[in-house]
């Protein structure tokens, strides 16, 4: 599903955006889309950092009140590296900056529908291009090609391995050869994942807290920190949401 998020301090000027977003679902029938509306920027910045919604597309304001929608839009992009931003304005005078940020597109307001439907067309494109790294799990019943991205974190019980998605599913799968490290593929040579523990690997995409001994994840499992690891574990963490 596309998860896309509209600001705007203008509720003339959200709804409009609104009304183009929801016409390009409309024409593009097959794609499952949900859209979702922020009247300040505060709302949507809270949002994004406590995890409660995660969105593929920004359609934001560059003028609002009290707000930098360039600067805003180059902080939600440090918390999730593959967003994709369509800026919206009234004024010329930031275009330079909006494609130094990767904007999608930069349009004019009043933001007319076809033009919005065109850059989410351009968006969407590079939504699907984005890659998607694969894996495939040997359950009991069942062979699973899951996205690593999708991935919570994995947790070892002696020679069972345990997989927790985004959506709050699990698959378990025997571990019948080799180390838990070498059981569970590219998760251990990936950036985005983390092992605070000889019995976990962690997607530091959905952690919500680091609290010394153990990590909070997004769905309220607590994931112990080996003494050892705490030092590495941080340094980690704190590069990956700083963007280095």
């Amino acid at each position: 599903m596309l998860q896309i998020a509209i600001c705007d301090d203008r509720m003339d000027d959200l709804n409009r955006a609104v009304n183009g977003a929801k016409k390009w679902l409309k024409q593009n029938i097959s794609i499952e889309g949900r859209i979702d509306t922020y009247h300040d920027a505060e709302n949507l910045k809270k949002a994004v950092q406590d995890r409660t919604a995660e969105y593929d597309l920004y359609i934001l304001d560059i003028v609002m009140h009290g707000t930098n929608g360039i600067e805003f839009g180059q902080w939600i992009q440090q918390q999730c590296q593959d967003s994709l931003m369509i800026y919206v304005t009234s004024s010329r005078d930031y275009a330079l900056d909006a494609f130094d940020n990767h904007a999608v597109r930069y349009l004019m307001k009043p933001v007319e529908e076809n033009a919005l439907c065109a850059a989410m067309d351009t968006a969407y494109s590079l939504y699907k291009a984005k890659p998607r790294h694969m894996l495939t799990i040997n359950t009991r019943n069942e062979i699973c090609s899951v996205a690593m991205e999708d991935i919570m974190y994995i947790e070892n019980n002696l020679k069972n391995m345990r997989y927790t998605l985004k959506d709050g599913s699990e698959l378990s799968s025997a571990r019948r050869v080799g180390t838990f490290e070498e059981s569970v593929g590219i998760v251990a040579e990936s950036g985005q994942f983390i092992q605070p523990h000889k019995s976990f690997f962690v997607n530091m995409k959905y952690i919500a807290a680091l609290k010394g001994d153990h990590i909070l994840m997004d769905d309220g499992k607590e994931v112990p920190v080996a003494r050892r690891r705490v030092g590495d574990t941080q340094t980690r963490y704190m590069s990956y949401i700083s963007g280095e």
